[in-house]
């Protein structure tokens, strides 16, 4: 009688299908976390090369600034997942020594892409100096 006052089986079918639910994300995020960081290094791989390359941070600062680029800037950080996949291109096209003019032509692009978020750094960083 009470079962079909409050209908039971129909709240209890509702929390089930939640339960499922949650479950199944679960397990999603549980077994997908190791591509998931890895995507998130190769992403920030480029602003962890540009903040290296031009400042002395300690680790964890380098992490914090190249995660802080990567979310700010997105068109940048598409622009640097661009180049990068057109130098694999231009690697599948041409493998041999030509990896270390490769390796430059990706270096410059890098930072010709960054140059306005490097000079912003550095006013930034010449104001906190002074």
């Amino acid at each position: 009688m009470l079962g079909e006052l409050f209908h039971i089986e129909k709240i209890l079918e509702v929390c089930e299908k939640i339960l499922y639910f949650l479950k199944i994300n679960l397990l999603f995020l549980v077994f997908n976390t190791p591509i998931l960081l890895f995507l998130g290094t190769v992403l920030m791989t480029p602003n962890l090369y540009l903040l290296a390359a031009r400042y002395q941070m300690g680790v964890k600062d380098y992490l914090k600034g190249a995660m802080l680029l990567t979310i700010s800037k997105p068109a940048l950080t598409f622009g640097n997942i661009i180049a990068a996949v057109f130098i694999l291109m231009l690697l599948e096209i041409r493998a041999g020594t030509v990896i270390l003019f490769m390796a430059s032509i990706y270096g410059f692009l890098i930072v010709f892409m960054n140059r306005k978020v490097l000079g912003i750094l550095d006013r930034q960083a010449e104001g906190v100096e002074k």
